[in-house]
């Protein structure tokens, strides 16, 4: 069996656990985890071939939010613009999965 774990919150997740659901007839798989941290190229390669192969797995993009001040040149800052991008899986998912989606909380309005 071979599992992955994501630094962030300690889920473990299993390549053979997201075979099964393939197996048992699920139509879509929807991950509301991010995936930023690689674990070991092994382990995620097996998990990126396993969702590859499913070609039925949509992962989310995180968003992540920055200030820039703003600023004309010599004056003081009048405010700041937030700026949200959205940051992708590590490359084995973001290349095999069927979509990347957003996964906007009501924080990044």
């Amino acid at each position: 069996m071979t599992c992955r774990t994501t630094s962030e919150n300690g889920l473990v997740l299993s390549t053979e656990a997201y075979g099964n659901l393939v197996a048992r007839g699920a139509t879509v798989i929807a991950f509301d985890i991010s995936f930023l941290e690689p674990s070991s190229p092994k382990e995620d390669d097996a998990f990126g071939d396993a969702v590859k192969k499913s070609s039925q797995c949509c992962i989310l993009q995180m968003p992540e939010k920055r200030e820039d001040p703003l600023t004309l040149k010599g004056e003081v800052s009048s405010g700041d613009l937030n700026i949200v991008s959205l940051v992708p899986p590590i490359p084995p998912l973001a290349q095999s999965a069927v979509a990347l989606a957003p996964f906007i909380l009501q924080g990044y309005r």
